[in-house]
């Protein structure tokens, strides 16, 4: 049998205030390496100070297909 390795991605998700006070889920960003958008997620969360519900986080291992 032959092995077939699938690409797994580690995608930045987040939540902050909206301009009418609603909270708003996103998405901003995929990365393979799990470092690297471990880094930029930290990145993120120290960077923005004036709102309160910001959090940004990182989902996966996510299968690429």
């Amino acid at each position: 049998k032959e092995l077939i390795f699938m690409k797994m991605v580690y995608v930045i998700q987040g939540h902050s205030t909206g301009c009418n006070g609603n909270i708003v889920h996103w998405a901003d960003s995929a990365y393979f390496d799990e470092k690297e958008a471990n880094k930029q997620c930290n990145e993120m969360n120290r960077s923005v100070k004036n709102d309160p519900n910001y959090l940004a986080y990182v989902v996966g291992p996510i299968p690429l297909n």
